[in-house]
C-alpha cells in the first residue's frame, strides 16, 4: 500500500510554498484514511485552520453512519472510526459540506461523478 509514503502533507505543503492557514477549501474524493488522514493531527484536532471541507454525500453518509458502522465486519471498524474522527472537528465547526452530482463548488472546477469506482467517488 506504500504506507511509508504517507503522512507527509505538512512537509509537502510547505515545500510547495504554502502554509495550512492558506488552505480555505478542501475537496475530498472519498473518505479512506490514506486520502483524508492529513486533515487531522495525531491528537485528532484539525490540521488546517478550518477550511470549508466538501465530500460526496454518499461517502459522508456511509462512513459517518453509526448504524452502518455497527453492522460492518469487525475488521472494517477501524476504517469507520478513522473517518469519523477525521471528520469530527470539521463537522463540529460547521465546515463539513456534502455534494451530489456535479453541482459547482469552486469556480472553474467541474466535478465529475465516476460511479464505476468506489460509491460516491468523484474526480476533480
Amino acid at each position: 500500500m506504500g504506507w511509508a509514503a504517507l503522512g507527509r502533507l505538512a512537509g509537502n505543503l510547505r515545500s510547495a510554498g504554502y502554509t495550512p492557514e492558506e488552505v480555505n477549501i478542501v475537496l475530498i474524493t472519498h473518505l479512506h484514511s490514506d486520502h483524508v488522514g492529513g486533515l487531522t493531527t495525531q491528537d485528532e484536532s484539525a490540521f488546517f485552520q478550518m477550511p470549508e471541507v466538501y465530500v460526496a454525500k454518499a461517502e459522508s453518509d456511509f462512513w459517518l453512519s453509526p448504524e452502518i458502522a455497527a453492522k460492518a465486519p469487525k475488521d472494517a471498524q477501524p476504517f469507520f472510526q478513522s473517518a469519523q474522527a477525521i471528520a469530527a472537528p470539521y463537522i463540529k465547526a460547521g465546515k463539513w459540506h456534502t455534494f451530489n452530482g456535479s453541482e459547482p463548488i469552486v469556480d472553474s472546477m467541474q466535478l465529475v461523478p465516476l460511479p464505476w469506482s468506489y460509491p460516491g467517488t468523484y474526480r476533480l
